[in-house]
């Protein structure tokens, strides 16, 4: 089991992980803010909910999606909704002052609001489930136990930490903040750019 877990779910998941979407953006912008801390938070609760989609794909919550498609576009729309929010306060922030983004004065409780915003962010596509549930389908044999399933679980919040948080350092370099104090503006407007466009694939995709 261990080697068909690591041969299986471990490089499809990687390999989805590293590919730049709103988890990828959301990790970067915190970053080059400024506040390695709060970026770290944001990557916790990215992680956070690998392991909730996670399980939900290897308990059968996409199984639900296709007996209810109601229930999927509620969760669909919902989702799309939320990252639709997050790009237009990205795209409304790239046309406020070039105030200089300083994180560091800010209560504790920019911490949690950072996990929320990695929490909420991947919880907001309900298609990571479905795909989740497809990679345990293809990558593990039907009698996989439940102690397998919360191995390979495992195994993909490692890859989830180890990815974003490797983002979270790359972008938090002093040239890289340096950077993102001049372009502020730009950076927001791309960011709430692509935001908008995932939005709108996904709540217009009827897959």
């Amino acid at each position: 089991m261990s080697l068909e877990m690591f041969i299986g779910v471990g490089p499809i998941w990687a390999m989805a992980v590293v590919t730049p979407g709103p988890n990828f953006f959301v990790t970067a912008r915190t970053a080059m803010a400024g506040v390695r801390r709060s970026a770290f938070f944001v990557v916790l609760g990215i992680c956070t909910g690998t392991i909730i989609w996670a399980t939900a794909g290897f308990s059968g919550l996409s199984y639900l999606f296709s007996v209810s498609p109601t229930f999927y576009k509620i969760v669909r729309y919902a989702g799309g909704l939320y990252i639709s929010f997050l790009g237009i306060n990205f795209i409304r922030k790239a046309f406020k002052s070039y105030a200089r983004a300083d994180l560091s004065g800010q209560p504790a409780s920019s911490i949690v609001a950072g996990w929320w915003l990695g929490l909420l962010t991947i919880l907001s596509n309900p298609k990571t489930v479905i795909f989740m549930s497809s990679l345990f389908i293809t990558a593990l044999p039907p009698e996989t136990s439940a102690k397998a399933g919360a191995l390979s679980i495992l195994l993909m919040f490692v890859i989830s930490l180890v990815w974003y948080s490797l983002v979270m350092m790359a972008f938090s370099s002093a040239k890289i903040v340096k950077t993102y104090r001049v372009l502020n503006r730009w950076l927001n407007a791309i960011a709430g750019s692509v935001f908008i466009g995932f939005a709108i694939k996904l709540l217009l995709d009827n897959a």
